[in-house]
């Protein structure tokens, strides 16, 4: 029988629990990763001459990332548009931004 000592058995719990909580939430973590290529707010930005960096593109990923229009603001890239969908939470980015 192997016998642990009490630090030594606490040290393995942790790296066990810390384990289970990052092979929870890999899979969670690269599908964003994924999904932040293709956030419609890049397109946008791009099509009107802007450039966002540091915490400001942080915020618009953010920000676009948690709307739920993303579909809708696909379809408005697809015709040619140059805003998001109206209530867009950047909206106030392609109004302030001027092109560089």
């Amino acid at each position: 029988m192997i016998s642990l000592e009490t630090g030594t058995f606490i040290l393995i719990l942790l790296a066990s629990a810390l384990l289970g909580a990052l092979i929870a939430v890999l899979p969670a973590w690269r599908s964003l990763m994924a999904i932040r290529a293709e956030l419609p707010v890049w397109a946008f930005l791009r099509r009107g001459g802007a450039v966002l960096e540091g915490g400001d593109a942080l915020q618009a990923e953010l920000r676009c990332g948690m709307c739920g229009a993303r579909a809708q603001c696909a379809r408005l890239l697809a015709a040619g548009e140059q805003q998001p969908v109206p209530g867009c939470l950047n909206s106030e980015l392609f109004h302030e931004r001027q092109p560089l």
